[in-house]
């Protein structure tokens, strides 16, 4: 499992002295666009812990986010947190008890994070980067050229910043090599812990669509968005594209729904996910399978198929679906895109809105309706 950009780490403290409780803070983390939660609260006593994890786990899975805990692999287990972050001086656990849990561990030298790779740590933190108010006792900051030594270390694993970052230093310590930043105190201690994650996100990156091309391998996302215009389109908006080719000979549905999360999986924020015919089944794979990795989920023109309402998903699943949805139908519809599949898909999926409809790409008469499109596709993603 690949971690976003960003990671939170947790401070009850710092959150109750700003007027909130924690599982309030993360929260509003996650709700603007954070996708990954470390939660440390390790003074307190067992059960306390216990429960206040599963709060903050709470938060965290209501906007999508991974909770990772921090030096407890069996509160982790527990509570069903993705993952356990370690403390540079907790012992590297056996296999048996890390199950499927993603390990990564808190450095603070380049010889900690070299260990940390030889131990196939899934990524490391490495601080203080800059000084911390959070963090005083933790030794003189490394700067960015001790970051960049860092994510030099003889077999590293993704290296993030953390210790003094905020709004104005996490673009420089990805120059530096880190695969990401983390951060406690300027989120966890903010009057508005939201806008200190959007301005995050902001630096580490623009906002991003991925566009899922149709077919059933016969065509790729060149030939379905790029040659029509619409990629071109997107990013003269002030969004970042992706459009990678779906995979051409897949094991399954879920294999399409994967090979789409691996694409997506180190974005910094959650994806607005535009697709396109078969490609709709793919996405909504994609957001069912893998939910923290998508924000807006737009489908456009979904394929007809005779035997339900959209292959490789069940009406059941899309029942749950709890993803913003829009549906997009076909205009003029043919027997491959007919009205009433966008219909159903538009019934059945939760507060699914089901918009103007415009000619299928690539048909010949998408491109006089190419403008209309994109104007409908980014007001199905906003806000944003």
């Amino acid at each position: 499992m690949s971690l976003p950009r960003l990671l939170v780490l947790t401070d009850r403290r710092q959150s109750e002295a700003a007027g909130r409780l924690l599982p309030e803070t993360v929260a509003a983390a996650v709700g603007a666009g954070a996708r990954a939660v470390v939660f440390r609260e390790k003074d307190l006593p067992g059960p306390q812990r216990r429960e206040l994890a599963a709060s903050a786990c709470d938060a965290a899975r209501g906007g999508r986010a991974l909770m990772l805990v921090a030096s407890d692999i069996a509160l982790a287990h527990a509570v069903g947190a993705a993952g356990v972050h370690l403390a540079a001086t907790d012992p590297w656990p056996d296999a048996g008890q890390v199950g499927d849990l993603v390990v990564g561990r808190s450095c603070h030298t380049v010889d900690d994070v070299a260990a940390a790779g030889l131990c196939r740590a899934a990524y490391v933190t490495l601080s203080p980067v800059h000084h911390s108010p959070s963090k005083p006792d933790y030794g003189p900051p490394l700067h960015l050229d001790g970051l960049a030594a860092g994510t030099r270390a003889p077999g590293a694993p993704p290296v993030y910043a953390l210790g003094g970052v905020r709004a104005g230093r996490a673009a420089p310590c990805i120059d530096a090599g880190a695969a990401g930043v983390a951060v406690m105190g300027s989120a966890m201690g903010a009057a508005d812990p939201a806008a200190v994650i959007t301005a995050l996100l902001a630096e580490l990156g623009p906002a991003t669509v991925l566009l899922v091309h149709g077919g059933l391998g016969e065509i790729d996302a060149h030939r379905f968005w790029a040659e029509p215009g619409v990629v071109s389109a997107l990013e003269a908006s002030g969004r970042r594209v992706l459009a990678p080719d779906r995979l051409t000979d897949p094991a399954s549905w879920f294999a399409e729904g994967d090979h789409l999360a691996a694409a997506v999986a180190r974005e910094p924020a959650p994806v607005a996910v535009v697709a396109g015919s078969n490609g709709c089944s793919a996405a909504v794979r994609l957001a069912a399978d893998h939910p923290h990795l998508v924000r807006r989920l737009v489908l456009c023109w979904p394929a007809t198929d005779a035997d339900r309402t959209m292959r490789g998903v069940d009406d059941r699943e899309l029942t749950v679906l709890d993803v913003p949805t829009a549906v997009i139908p076909a205009d003029p519809e043919d027997p491959y895109h007919e009205r009433a599949t966008a219909e159903r898909l538009a019934s059945l999926i939760p507060g699914a809105r089901l918009l103007g409809g415009t000619p299928a790409s690539p048909r010949p008469d998408f491109g006089p309706a190419r403008a209309r499109f994109v104007a409908t596709a980014l007001a199905a993603i906003a806000p944003w």
